[in-house]
């Protein structure tokens, strides 16, 4: 039995990977404005754009690098060298004024919203690669409103250095009709999907059937309550 491990910006590493190849995929992303995990921003958004970034958003940090050193040579055999160089990061990174590309981490985006479209753009390409028999697993909490202060600092690693470069960031405000410690339903919102969202429905679909059926956001807690009670009704 072999081991190989990919490492990189999980949309190119998935795209990589064949149609209808994977059985099983469990991940458990970044929660959104938790912690900076140290790793260089990543370009979310137009990839033929020359790019004219902006004035970066929130705090900005010096923090060393999650994984300086090689992490697994395709056969197995990883290991996890301590930080040896710092990068500079920004909380709420940055959107470029051609074409509102975005650079930041995953999780660090300004905007709730903005997340969910990035979560949803990687799992389209799960959904991709996934078998028809196969399952995803995605661990993912929830967070809650802030009051655009700041927080937390350093967080100390182990011996070998996975923790290092974790910094707690303070979650920025939150409108919409939300106070300050407001659960803010992130994974419903990434259940629901951006597209969905904008369009005030979501998209239900049975698992004993194939068909597919939008119903509006106000209606969906009386459709599901009636679903489950023709569900357990009693057969005459």
């Amino acid at each position: 039995m072999s081991v190989t491990i990919l490492a990189g910006d999980c949309r190119e590493r998935l795209r990589e990977l064949a149609a209808g190849s994977v059985h099983c995929i469990v991940s458990s992303p970044p929660y959104w404005s938790l912690r900076d995990y140290g790793l260089p921003p990543l370009i979310w958004g137009d990839g033929e754009c020359s790019h004219e970034w902006e004035t970066a958003l929130g705090k900005t940090q010096d923090t060393p690098t999650a994984f300086a050193g090689r992490f697994g040579d395709g056969n197995g055999q990883g290991r996890i060298e301590k930080p040896s160089e710092r990068i500079t990061t920004t909380t709420g990174g940055q959107f470029c004024r051609l074409c509102n590309a975005w650079r930041g981490s995953l999780g660090l985006e300004p905007e709730p919203s903005l997340f969910v479209q990035h979560l949803v753009e990687v799992m389209r390409e799960v959904r991709r690669v996934l078998r028809d028999d196969g399952t995803v697993w995605l661990n993912l909490g929830d967070s809650y409103s802030g009051s655009g202060a700041g927080g937390g600092g350093n967080r100390k690693g182990n011996e070998h250095g996975q923790h290092d470069a974790m910094v707690e960031v303070g979650r920025p405000g939150v409108t919409n009709g939300l106070k300050p410690k407001d659960l803010i339903g992130i994974p419903w919102r990434v259940a629901v999907g951006a597209r969905g969202l904008a369009s005030g429905t979501v998209e239900v679909k049975r698992r004993d059937s194939d068909q597919r059926q939008q119903v509006p956001l106000g209606e969906i807690v009386a459709f599901l309550r009636r679903a489950v009670e023709e569900a357990t009704e009693p057969t005459a």
